[in-house]
């Protein structure tokens, strides 16, 4: 699934390198893959420290699934519109 599919062609998507243990700490990165939308991460575990590390998602291959990560991605669209309109339409999807 794309970001097109889901009607979010005008997301931004950056990548980032974190190689320290300083950066790691400060961004609050908990180990790769992460996947950050809003400032948020949907699979972090509040247990989970900071460091450079590998991490398994519960999943077959220990990455979201696509399912999962558009579920993810329309959430916080969804959140946002309401945000933005005061609490307006939820009914709509990506």
């Amino acid at each position: 699934m794309t970001l097109n599919e889901l009607g979010l062609h005008h997301t931004p998507v950056l990548t980032t390198v974190i190689d320290t243990t300083a950066e790691a700490i400060r961004r609050r990165f908990t180990g790769s893959p992460s996947i950050i939308i809003n400032g948020v991460d949907p699979w972090a575990h509040p247990d989970e420290l900071p460091g450079l590390a590998c991490r398994v998602l519960p999943s077959g291959d220990g990455l979201p699934t696509p399912e999962r990560l558009a579920q993810a991605l329309c959430t916080a669209v969804v959140d946002d519109r309401q945000t933005l309109a005061g609490g307006g339409d939820s009914s709509r999807v990506c």
